[in-house]
């Protein structure tokens, strides 16, 4: 990769664990994701939410997730995290009531006032251990890729906790190693391999994804029902 490419990658790409453990050691989830949204760390270019929920990178999901929510009968989703919306707010069915929640409060404020006229319902929650609303679906994009193993195992085990049918959240489906980061970290993580070992997905959702010329063409959104997931976290 050439010098001129890597100044158009954002940091948290590139941040290697030392400079991510360096730069959050020590600071809580919301501490380290409002200092993310406040530094502008994932270079934001239209969206709160990073590089991975601009309109190039969500064409695919965006005319998928009506028909998967119509065949799974779904009428209540839990957003976990919901960043600012930039994608998502315009292809909701009307008749379905959305959550809303986010460890950064600035960000539920702005939603708040954004989607006044809207039947949203935004609260602030650290989703590895706040009691969650009870939805058919939670949509879990592009998070559990920035927490360490630990954070990772909690919100999952928070999520089956919730209550929630189905469990539709980022997940690679390439051959990819594990690899253990500090919270505010990022990496790749092909949630059917080790340490998490879940099952086959009752779905998969492939997003078509474009990011770092090519190098995440294997990023879906993979769905599991709830009782998978519980099924996979017992004992762990």
């Amino acid at each position: 990769m050439s010098n001129d490419n890597k100044e158009s990658i954002p940091a948290f790409y590139l941040d290697d664990k030392s400079t991510i453990a360096a730069k959050f050691g020590g600071k809580s989830l919301g501490e380290i994701f409002s200092h993310i949204h406040q530094s502008n760390y994932w270079d934001n270019k239209g969206t709160v939410s990073g590089p991975g929920s601009d309109v190039d990178q969500t064409k695919t999901i965006r005319i998928a997730l009506p028909a998967l929510f119509d065949r799974l009968s779904i009428r209540s989703m839990l957003d976990a995290p919901c960043g600012d919306l930039a994608w998502i707010h315009d292809i909701l069915p009307d008749n379905l009531t959305y959550y809303g929640v986010d460890i950064v409060p600035e960000i539920i404020t702005s939603n708040k006032e954004h989607f006044s006229d809207r039947s949203f319902t935004f609260s602030l929650a650290d989703l590895t251990e706040d009691p969650l609303p009870t939805a058919d679906l939670i949509l879990c994009r592009d998070c559990l890729v920035h927490f360490s193993e630990a954070n990772i195992r909690k919100a999952l085990k928070n999520f089956h906790s919730s209550g929630a049918s189905w469990l539709l959240m980022t997940s690679f489906t390439g051959d990819r190693s594990y690899q253990e980061f500090p919270d505010g970290g990022w990496r790749a993580i092909n949630f059917q391999l080790p340490p998490f070992s879940l099952p086959e997905p009752d779905f998969i959702l492939d997003e078509n994804c474009t990011e770092l010329d090519l190098a995440y063409t294997d990023k879906a959104l993979c769905l599991w029902s709830m009782d998978k997931i519980g099924s996979a976290l017992k004992g762990k």
